[in-house]
């Protein structure tokens, strides 16, 4: 990270300038296999913000437009589609 993604990390006191940096790896890179939605993607990014003022948060997480469509509910802490369901019904 540098200041223009962390804003002063280079502050901190086991901040490195000579630490090697890595370009972004391309989303798909990220997660091959089940491919992510959109949403997905966008919820990973928000999760690997360096900045931790930026970053998203559990709370807001819960929120994102990943879990919208997806049959989870926050608060009932699984997902409550039909697979779950039968999953459940036959232990």
């Amino acid at each position: 990270p540098c200041n223009a993604t962390w804003p002063g990390v280079e502050e901190l006191p086991d901040y490195n300038a000579e630490f090697p940096r890595w370009p972004p790896l391309p989303r798909e890179e990220l997660v091959s296999e089940p491919k992510l939605s959109d949403f997905g993607y966008d919820l990973l990014a928000e999760f690997f913000t360096y900045d931790p003022n930026a970053r998203i948060t559990a709370r807001a997480a819960l929120k994102h437009e990943y879990f919208e469509g997806n049959n989870y509910h926050p608060g009932t802490q699984k997902p409550t589609s039909t697979s779950a369901r039968n999953r459940e019904n036959a232990e």
